[in-house]
């Protein structure tokens, strides 16, 4: 069987879109399945976006070619009605012109279903959370959960610090540098933070201007840009804090989230639903936007070892058990396989 594979891949080889659908392409291209980027001789098309606007296009060539689509979707495609514009007029001053476009995200207001429309037209919607389910058509939407390499993102034993290090707790904000992921509330929330605790600061790309921004907040947080081996600095700290703002900064799954929960790390984030349906009773929620709810957790948790160690325990087995690579590849295997028996 042959596939027109389109994915909306990133540059960048560790954007979770981009890294997810070039995992699931090179599986089922070791399963034997040919891809193709002649659509007219596709037996199936299967479209990777992080957004609705192509369910379109998605459509479109569906109906053109006469041929089945599967549409895999990683946004949650909502937004707030003020806090949207808030956060755009902060990227201006955080992080370099044009890298996010308020008015186009900010049709995600609208409900799901009614943009969604298209969707309903194709033949199978994959989605990586029950939350997202929900909102759309249950005639043609699948749950696939994304899932990480549980044996790359494992526990690593502790080395041991350095004497003048011993009392410390290192706390760290991991991902892109857009205001929507929360950097600027760690930074605020970091001022608050007990004398115990070091912050740090992991980009994916570290900006001057979104640098100049944060150590203006607090000069004492160390930052870096991105990382090759980012499971070591997931092993290395004590807490990780991801305080996404809105669920376009989390997109639909955060893999960072995953990934720090894989190697055993209490995380704390925000309390929007699917993101709690992620960690369950594995991680402290608290609202987004609340630097001082989000410094008690995290001072709270600084203080409590044993908390520590039972949220990162409960975090693993939640990742090993929901979330690993193979259960999301063997999923979309049988997807496949599903549209080759129809085929016949």
């Amino acid at each position: 069987m042959k596939v027109y594979y389109k994915a909306d891949l990133d540059r960048r080889s560790f954007e979770g879109r981009t890294f997810i659908a070039s995992k699931i392409k090179e599986f089922l291209k070791n399963k034997g399945y040919e891809f193709t980027e002649k659509i007219e001789e596709a037996d199936l098309i299967h479209i990777h976006s992080s957004g609705i606007i192509d369910s379109y296009y998605a459509y479109k060539i569906k109906k053109k070619y006469k041929v089945p689509c599967i549409y895999s979707l990683y946004s949650n495609s909502k937004t707030e009605i003020i806090n949207h514009f808030r956060n755009h007029l902060l990227e201006k001053k955080v992080i370099v012109k044009g890298a996010t476009n308020p008015l186009l995200s900010y049709s995600a207001i609208l409900p799901l279903r009614w943009r969604g429309l298209f969707l309903k037209k194709l033949d199978k919607v994959v989605v990586p959370s029950y939350y997202l389910k929900e909102r759309l058509f249950k005639k043609n939407t699948e749950l696939i959960r994304f899932g990480i390499d549980t044996n790359k993102f494992k526990p690593i034993a502790p080395h041991l610090k350095a004497n003048k290090e011993k009392s410390k707790i290192k706390v760290a904000f991991l991902g892109h540098p857009g205001v929507f992921k929360g950097q600027t509330d760690f930074a605020q929330s970091s001022r608050r933070f007990s004398k115990k605790i070091t912050s740090y600061m992991y980009f994916t790309e570290k900006i001057p201007k979104t640098v100049s921004y944060i150590q203006k907040i607090n000069p004492c947080i160390k930052i870096y840009g991105h990382v090759e081996n980012v499971e070591k600095i997931y092993n290395e700290m004590d807490i990780i804090v991801l305080p996404y703002r809105n669920p376009l900064g989390a997109i639909a799954n955060p893999l960072i989230l995953l990934e720090a929960m894989s190697c055993g790390k209490p995380v704390i984030t925000t309390n929007m639903p699917f993101l709690k349906e992620i960690v369950r009773n594995a991680a402290i929620t608290v609202p987004p936007y609340n630097h001082k709810k989000l410094a008690k957790a995290v001072n709270w948790l600084a203080e409590n070892e044993e908390a520590r160690a039972i949220l990162g325990k409960r975090a693993r087995e939640i990742v090993v058990n929901n979330y690993n690579e193979k259960n999301m590849l063997e999923k979309y295997l049988r997807l496949y396989q599903e549209f080759e028996t129809q085929r016949g």
